[in-house]
């Protein structure tokens, strides 16, 4: 998805982009995705670093690499990763190979960048594999194997890219996309009663009441609600269903209509018991009218 901006309006252009992706086994499929979000997050990061870099012609013209530290860089640098200049970068098949070639202009900074997409899109494609050990390792069947299991967890963790310095980390055996993303989200972040928490938000939704998911991590917020809606078969939600509410727009949380929505909370707020969106007064409103809140990072429903 991608958001256009008009300078002199206020109008805001959303296009949506669908892909099909074909040849990856059912089990590997979380990889890939995950992969995918690395790369989007990643390209997302330069371009931000780069709209923010104020520099002249000359200076453009003799800069051989990008300085986070510089006083020119306006934006805060990220702590996770030391940024390494795209027109500096080749890729070879012995790995990454430095250059003093300069950057002279925006399009030779964005072919750099497209080249070091594929570079990385190629990666993605090669490395992402599961071992046959991984690929045997299974949940427990039972809930006493679960109780009497000995073992620790184990993770699935790859480098995708040297320009990536976050390596890639999932827990084993990998959640599937398909059947158990969503529910372990569920089960993972619904820590106080579990189960009273899960039943008592189906039968919320059951004699048709709101619910609104609040989390930081927008993957995982939308999994839940999709897991809810899921969890409801043989039934069907009938009504209004909203993947995320953007913060500015709450108003939508008075509506008579029931809905399940979800919402975004900044990871300070987030964590921070009756701060921030749980004591908006529309927020308190709605659910002194019937409205529930599950809350993944408390744990809990409100």
């Amino acid at each position: 998805m991608e958001r256009a901006r008009h300078d002199d309006e206020d109008d805001v252009c959303v296009i949506e982009r669908c892909y099909v992706i074909v040849g990856v086994p059912e089990k590997e499929r979380v990889l890939l995705f995950a992969g995918l979000k690395q790369l989007v997050d990643f390209e997302r990061e330069e371009r931000m670093f780069h709209r923010h870099t104020i520099v002249s012609p000359e200076e453009s013209l003799s800069s051989t690499s990008h300085d986070r530290s510089s006083s020119v860089y306006s934006a805060p640098p990220n702590p996770k990763r030391q940024a390494l200049p795209f027109s500096s970068l080749h890729e070879t098949s012995h790995g990454i190979i430095h250059s003093n070639t300069p950057t002279s202009s925006t399009s030779s900074w964005l072919s750099d960048l497209i080249f070091q997409r594929h570079a990385i899109l190629a990666r993605i494609q090669s490395n992402l594999r599961l071992s046959p050990t991984q690929l045997a390792i299974l949940h427990p069947t039972s809930q006493l194997a679960y109780l009497t299991s000995s073992s620790s967890q184990e993770y699935y963790t790859r480098h995708l890219h040297p320009l990536v310095t976050s390596p890639l980390t999932l827990p084993l055996p990998i959640p599937s996309i398909k059947y158990e993303y969503g529910l372990a989200t569920l089960l993972r972040k619904i820590t106080h009663n579990t189960g009273t928490s899960l039943l008592l938000t189906l039968k919320l939704l059951l004699v048709e009441h709101s619910i609104l998911i609040l989390g930081t991590d927008p993957a995982e917020v939308t999994a839940a609600s999709l897991a809810l809606l899921s969890l409801l078969h043989p039934f069907q939600w009938c009504s209004t269903y909203v993947p995320l509410i953007p913060n500015n727009m709450l108003e939508f949380l008075a509506s008579p209509v029931p809905f399940v929505a979800g919402c975004l909370v900044p990871p300070d707020i987030g964590l921070s018991t009756g701060s921030g969106i749980l004591t908006d007064p529309i927020v308190t409103e709605a659910m002194d009218d019937g409205m529930g809140v599950l809350h993944l990072e408390h744990g809990r429903l409100y």
